[in-house]
């Protein structure tokens, strides 16, 4: 008896020490990594600090190039030499600062969004290259000259996006609470001063160069900079003037302000009085001298943050190395006790091998992904890669059979192949797998797989589960053979991908041009695709379209390729058919699609397609016009009732314009992409004393040579082809920030000014887009009535709820909404009345005939009374003379809007003439409005 109790506390003694021991080792494990988390992000603190000093100090170099080459336009060339040996020295040091920056950026892991503006900096410095070979070629007199605009552009855009990059990586999440990320933003604040203060010196050495007077428009852009400038100084001194502040930083921030502010302001008075003149009191080498002095005051300052921010990081790594280490030798010691207890705890509890083999087995495996079953091959336990991989969590699978799981298929056919767990256990032997397995994830997605899977056996040998240890080889090391195949195959149904078919149609082509032949290629666009995605989810769609895939592979040949091309669209490539066949072929697609019934859940669907079909021949000049002729025709089948063929007809008119609409898609991605967008504003004029000024956005592009290109011209297709939600979000976004700047943070008023910003249809209708509106206005803190919407009559009926909604949102955060083209939609007075929307904007189809059709003028106003008796004020749109302004005034109409009253200007000068600049900057570059193309 008393040796059985001595037993049992033996066990209690020995089990509270194994509880003891794991919990130490658990801490342990999680100081050890919270410590080397800390250590490594210290680590990259202090080398984006250093990046951003080494991208700092070669841009000082290159604005300081486009100094002196403004300079050297300015003088049209004469007495270029004087210029030209600073110019080299400049480049030769920026050039050479740009190599060091990048050397240490291609070492730097800061996420994606970091990388992206490593690519966008590279192409922009490959365009600056190329206009500095133009300006060389020119002054040696040998080339056409350089315009001042082209040049400052190029190289101002180059600077900015280099600016990106470090912005990119000290903005970070994880950099927040480093001594480099607390005062990333001042670093900021002084980059954007020095580099105003840079174009104010290149611009300026032109004129005086030039001995020319500055034109007012430039005058008025400087006088502005030089504002914006001297307040970033300010700003910067604010926040590095802390009691904490290091005295390296604020003895640089007070010689800053002592040289820029003090010594350096009565020379640059002194030329902005003779701007106007063209009487300079300096030269522009003394001009430039005394400007690179005064700004190299500000860079003073933010090599002092660098020197202080690489100090404090590399002393916060030093001591989390320090402390890593610690925690290493706990975990150690801590280990080495659960081991030890746990050894002693196995001789009294045998019940406990199991679970400690699969454990062990588990932690030696944990840096790949691990799953280990029962002898049922039932899961146990899923480590964090395995869940990752499989889609799974442990709680989520446990007791679940592994097939439910783990999901593989073979990479090539995409048959589905034999679990390995199950093969293990089966012959009681490790096995492998193929390097052709592709698992697929819970949600679809995929990954190729390599490893194996073992039993695991008591200590008498019995088999009582598996483990199976894998890992993702293209993570690893890449699969060469398998992943050519997925270069050139789509994943979802085991086609030949968009890019692969293309390659083939191209060479198809090529073949037709050389040695003739007849062929064709097939476009086919699901009818009802949308419908089973929006009703079952994007589950059932794929699901849909890999059975519907084997089912279209029953009707080709083996010598034609259909391809997925994606979303809902398939392409046939059909060689050596001639038309008529091509169509019978799609004909007996077009059965097919109508026959097919997919069932999800109980719930059947049946499909109807549009096909488009083309002839190849020796005419078409790529494969890209081919399929943008197949993509016609097949939209055309839809526009013409949808579950039909049609065949591509040259010189048709339809097409033409579908193909515009087309080409604009690829250059409206490209100029978001490289940020050539502008916003332009139009003043509704106020009819009323005391009535605010509001000021419509409107949008323009400038293509690429610069020219500014009408909305008319690309809004249609960016409504097509969905990337109007887009251009909303982006407009929404950049109006705001450039109110946010110009409106005082604490207005005691409404502001005396208002912008419009219109809204589409398709965003109305986009139930995210009023949360990230709602997120953007609550963001931006505006006063009430500082911005109105605009959303169409046609667009408010089409999706009533939603506009709906959005009105009531909207006016609870404090805007105003305008009902646009009032009188040209479906909108009855009733549901006019249910909306409450502020401003009716009466339609210009009838203000513009109000001078003449007495039919206009009742309709202007009997839309002028409603309005004003649902208490909204009314605007006149399309306002073009005097005599129908007089008109409008006489109905009563509180607004217009008009050529006659205001023609549309960028949105920088609007804001500097009608706003009180209270913050950095506005750009010039904002970005593109709302809806649909506007007057003017």
């Amino acid at each position: 008896m008393i040796s059985h109790i001595q037993l049992r506390h033996k066990k209690v003694v020995e089990g509270a020490i194994v509880v003891l021991a794991l919990l130490v080792l658990a801490l342990s494990v999680s100081f050890s990594w919270q410590s080397y988390r800390d250590y490594r992000t210290d680590a990259l603190a202090a080398k984006n600090s250093e990046l951003a000093y080494l991208l700092a100090n070669a841009m000082e170099h290159y604005t300081l190039e486009r100094g002196l080459t403004a300079a050297v336009l300015g003088a049209k060339g004469k007495a270029a030499d004087s210029f030209r040996t600073q110019i080299a020295e400049a480049r030769r040091q920026a050039d050479s600062g740009w190599q060091q920056a990048m050397a240490l950026a291609a070492t730097l892991a800061n996420g994606p969004d970091f990388d992206l503006s490593l690519s966008l900096a590279g192409e922009a410095r490959a365009r600056l290259g190329g206009i500095r070979r133009r300006i060389e070629t020119h002054l040696d007199g040998r080339g056409p000259p350089v315009a001042l605009n082209e040049w400052f552009e190029t190289s101002t855009q180059f600077i900015a996006v280099s600016g990106r990059v470090w912005e990119t990586a000290l903005f970070a999440e994880r950099m927040s609470h480093t001594e480099a990320g607390r005062l990333a933003m001042p670093r900021k604040i002084l980059w954007e001063a020095s580099e105003q203060a840079g174009q104010e010196r290149g611009l300026l050495a032109y004129y005086i160069n030039a001995r020319a007077p500055v034109p007012d428009d430039m005058l008025e852009r400087l006088r502005f900079t030089r504002e914006t400038t001297a307040f970033g100084i300010e700003r910067a001194r604010h926040l590095l003037d802390t009691p904490s502040a290091d005295p390296r930083i604020a003895s640089a921030a007070a010689a800053m302000r002592r040289t820029y502010l003090d010594e350096f302001a009565p020379l640059r008075a002194q030329v902005y009085r003779a701007a106007r003149g063209g009487a300079y009191p300096v030269s522009a080498a003394e001009w430039i001298a005394q400007a690179n002095a005064a700004i190299q005051s500000i860079h003073a300052v933010t090599e002092a943050i660098t020197a202080v921010a690489v100090e404090k990081s590399e002393k916060s790594e030093r001591r989390h190395l320090n402390w890593l280490g610690f925690t290493l030798f706990l975990l150690a010691g801590s280990a080495g006790l659960s081991v030890a207890s746990l050894t002693r705890v196995r001789s009294l509890v045998e019940g406990v091998f199991h679970q400690k083999e699969l454990a062990e087995v588990t932690m030696d495996s944990i840096g790949d992904a691990v799953i280990t079953t029962d002898a049922a091959a039932r899961v146990e336990y899923l480590n964090p890669v395995a869940e990752g991989l499989t889609g799974w969590t442990t709680d989520e699978a446990k007791g679940r059979p592994l097939m439910e799981i783990f999901n593989i298929v073979n990479g090539y056919n995409r048959e589905p192949k034999e679990n390995p767990i199950e093969r293990c256990l089966r012959e009681n032997r490790v096995v492998g797998l193929g390097n052709d397995t592709v698992l697929v994830r819970r949600d679809g997605s995929e990954s190729v797989i390599e490893d194996s899977a073992a039993p695991v056996r008591d200590r008498h040998g019995n088999v009582v589960g598996a483990v199976m240890v894998f890992y993702d080889v293209a993570a690893q090391r890449g699969n060469t053979h398998l992943m050519s195949y997925h270069a050139t195959h789509d994943r979802l149904t085991g086609l030949v991908n968009r890019a692969e078919f293309e390659r083939r149609l191209q060479a198809i082509l090529e073949q037709t041009k050389s040695r003739g032949g007849q062929h064709a290629i097939c476009y086919l666009d699901l009818d009802q695709f949308k419908l089973v995605n929006d009703t079952c989810g994007h589950a059932a769609g794929d699901q849909l379209l890999r059975q519907l895939t084997k089912q279209l592979q029953t009707r080709v040949r083996d010598t034609d390729t259909l391809s997925h091309l994606g979303s809902d669209e398939f392409g046939l490539l059909l060689v050596g058919c001639p038309l008529d066949r091509a169509i019978a072929v799609a004909e007996d697609l077009l059965r097919l699609a109508r026959d097919f019934r997919f069932e999800w859940r109980g719930t059947a669907f049946n499909l109807n397609a549009s096909i488009g079909v083309v002839p190849i021949t020796p005419e078409n000049d790529n494969a890209g016009e081919v399929l943008a002729k197949a993509d016609s025709a097949c939209f055309a089948a839809k526009e013409k009732g949808r579950n039909r063929i049609q065949v591509y007809e040259p010189g048709d008119l339809e097409y033409a314009h579908r193909h515009g609409e087309m080409q604009w898609v690829a250059r409206l991605n490209r100029a978001l992409a490289e940020d050539r967008l502008r916003l332009y504003c139009q003043p509704i004029v106020p009819l009323r004393a005391n009535y605010p000024t509001h000021y419509e956005i409107l949008l323009r592009l400038a293509d690429e040579q610069g020219r500014i290109v009408l909305p008319g011209e690309f809004l249609p297709a960016a409504e097509r082809y969905n990337l109007i939600s887009q251009i909303d979000r982006w407009v929404v976004r950049h109006t705001l920030s450039a109110l946010k700047q110009v409106l005082p943070p604490k207005p005691t008023r409404r502001p005396g000014v208002a912008c419009n910003i219109n809204l589409s249809g398709a965003s109305i209708g986009e139930a995210s887009f009023l949360d990230e509106l709602r997120a953007e206005l609550e963001a931006a803190a505006l006063p009430p009535g500082a911005v109105c919407f605009e959303i169409t009559e046609t667009a408010a009926v089409s999706n009533l709820e939603q506009a709906t909604k959005l009105i009531r949102m909207l006016k609870s955060l404090g805007c105003t909404m305008a009902l646009d083209d009032f009188g040209t939609g479906l909108c009855s007075f009733a549901y006019l009345r249910d909306m409450q929307v502020d401003f009716l904007k009466i339609g210009g189809q009838f203000v513009k005939e109000i001078a003449r059709d007495p039919t206009a003028r009742a309709a202007v106003r009997a839309i002028n009374t409603v309005g004003h008796t649902l208490h909204m004020r009314t605007v006149a749109e399309h306002v073009s003379s005097r005599k129908i302004l007089e008109h409008v005034r006489e109905i009563g109409v509180d607004y217009a809007q008009g050529f006659i009253l205001g023609k549309p200007m960028p949105m920088e000068e609007c804001m500097l003439k009608h706003y009180r600049p209270t913050a950095s900057v506005i750009r010039a570059k904002t970005a593109p409005a709302g809806r649909r193309p506007k007057a003017g």
